[in-house]
């Protein structure tokens, strides 16, 4: 029988926030991978990614988060709700890569701050796959 070694799954890990950087999106990248542009004065916790993920996967939630609530969530400092958690668990469940990139480009977050909140819900290991694709942006801006 073959132990398994934390080790050996090392690059499947979600790296830790601190390496990410905490700029958000620059004004020139921003139309190139917003779904819809947003208006000016729109604020960044109503983007359209947010809003389309709670929508096609929340509807059947007692009380359905807005995206006002995704964001504090995702901005939240120390231990979660469990409702952080859910809204946390859901957004790194369910949105695409697209939307967690749309999300970026719209301010939503910046990649430390939905990386750090990811590792506040015990998320680093659950998507190797994602975890892969979201390190490659460890350090970029």
């Amino acid at each position: 029988m073959r132990t398994i070694d934390r080790e050996d799954h090392e690059d499947e890990l979600l790296a830790p926030a601190e390496e990410f950087n905490d700029d958000p999106a620059p004004d020139d990248v921003r139309p190139r991978y917003e779904r819809w542009h947003v208006a000016p004065g729109i604020d960044k916790p109503s983007c359209y990614a947010f809003r389309r993920t709670i929508a096609s996967n929340c509807c059947g939630w007692p009380a359905p988060p807005s995206p006002e609530e995704l964001s504090e969530a995702i901005h939240a400092a120390g231990e979660p709700t469990i409702r952080e958690r859910l809204l946390i668990s859901m957004w790194w469940n369910e949105a695409t890569d697209d939307d967690l990139l749309n999300a970026w480009a719209e301010r939503a977050y910046t990649w430390r701050e939905l990386v750090a909140a990811i590792h506040r819900v015990g998320g680093a290991h659950w998507y190797p796959e994602r975890n892969k694709a979201v390190n490659g942006f460890r350090g970029k801006r």
